[in-house]
């Protein structure tokens, strides 16, 4: 039976992992501020590393933006973390996501991590 999990990575980041016995996607940095970006200009990339801390492997299933403004971010093709990624355990991966905001004030959104464990 292969089981989803999911790890959310919020930007002006919070990282909120879903553990189950012996499974837990982790990411560091656990949170980011972009700080003040000017709009319609882009940040320089933040790079968050992901790492498998269970004792099994686990496969991205999916990899997205959500949240109240997941359209002022950008996930960067340079990720590893991809759609079909196989992390054993201790493995990582990278998500590298860019603010550009589209209205002055605080934006925020996620990066949702879907995964199965084998």
């Amino acid at each position: 039976m292969r089981l989803n999990r999911i790890l959310i990575v919020s930007l002006f980041l919070t990282v909120a992992s879903v553990f189950a016995a012996g499974w837990a996607l982790t990411s560091t940095p656990g949170s980011r501020s972009f700080g003040k970006v000017t709009v319609g200009k882009t940040s320089e990339p933040t790079v968050f590393t992901v790492t498998n801390s269970a004792k099994s492997s686990v496969a991205i299933t999916g990899v997205t933006l959500i949240g109240v403004n997941p359209t002022d971010y950008k996930l960067e093709p340079s990720g590893t973390c991809k759609v079909g990624s196989v992390l054993s355990a201790s493995d990582k991966c990278t998500v590298v996501v860019k603010f550009s905001p589209k209205a002055a004030g605080t934006r925020s959104a996620s990066v949702r991590i879907d995964s199965v464990r084998y």
